[in-house]
């Protein structure tokens, strides 16, 4: 008697009903605006706070692995150069793969991003130019466009093991070419 007492309400109650309204197109299509939009604000403060990116290791917005610092002995021995030019080159290259890195991640269009790497390569090969001979330059150059090229064909090795095709993929960043 108790439970039915408490689930039945006093007779002074008024008598309301409520009926579930009919979601409109319009209440939908704002839910998920608000949705969608909560959602790109989140994973925006996961990119920030963990680094990650549009994808790769972890799934979107997830930990992307970090760029490989630049070893100046690394430095020294494939490219010939000196303790103190090795030690720069190392940190000029490590600045700029940090750019880049920072570029992609932020978001923004190709063409954008496209644009803003390729005015901090300027700006690295302008430093470099500052310590290195035009011919070490070019030297350091090569080394960075087949570091890269090796680091882009392991990604699509990656994804062919995955079983997905390059078709099925957008189109992978060009990369750094300092």
């Amino acid at each position: 008697a108790a439970d039915l007492a408490r689930a039945t309400p006093p007779a002074s109650a008024p008598a309301t009903t409520v009926a579930a309204a009919p979601a409109t197109a319009i209440d939908d299509a704002r839910v998920k605006e608000l949705v969608r939009a909560e959602l790109q604000e989140q994973m925006t403060q996961m990119r920030n706070r963990f680094g990650g990116g549009q994808g790769g290791q972890g799934g979107p917005g997830g930990r992307a692995p970090q760029m490989p610092q630049v070893d100046a002995a690394a430095v020294k021995e494939q490219l010939g150069l000196d303790d103190e030019k090795s030690e720069k080159v190392a940190q000029l290259v490590g600045e700029y793969r940090t750019a880049v890195r920072e570029i992609w991640t932020k978001g923004g269009d190709r063409e954008t991003n496209t644009a803003a790497m390729e005015q901090a390569r300027v700006q690295a090969e302008t430093k470099a130019s500052q310590f290195l001979t035009p011919e070490e330059v070019a030297q350091v150059k090569a080394w960075v466009e087949k570091q890269d090229a090796d680091r882009r064909a392991r990604w699509q090795q990656r994804q062919d093991r995955q079983g997905e095709t390059a078709g099925d993929q957008p189109a992978k960043p060009a990369g750094p070419q300092f």
